[in-house]
């Protein structure tokens, strides 16, 4: 299997892990898939306020969730902003 297949099979498996099999993030999910897969530190008030704003970028139709096509457009953005 090509790099590029398995990692999108683990882009989805880690999304899966988060959104508890229901295909959808809560802000509670995403917090803690941040926080876990990125090293983000939530908790304190800076950051709280950094998830919620996230949460309402990532949220494009508005659903209160973030679907996974929404998920990758964001991974998307943070492989281009890590690469260079």
């Amino acid at each position: 299997m090509s790099d590029l297949i398995t990692a999108m099979g683990l882009l989805h498996k880690v999304f899966d892990e988060h959104a508890k099999g229901d295909g959808k993030l809560n802000k509670q999910e995403l917090t803690k898939l941040l926080t876990t897969e990125f090293g983000l530190k939530a908790g304190d008030k800076d950051t709280n306020e950094t998830m919620d704003k996230v949460f309402k970028g990532l949220d494009a139709d508005e659903s209160g969730f973030v679907e996974f096509a929404e998920y990758v457009t964001f991974v998307a953005a943070m492989a281009l902003l890590l690469g260079k």
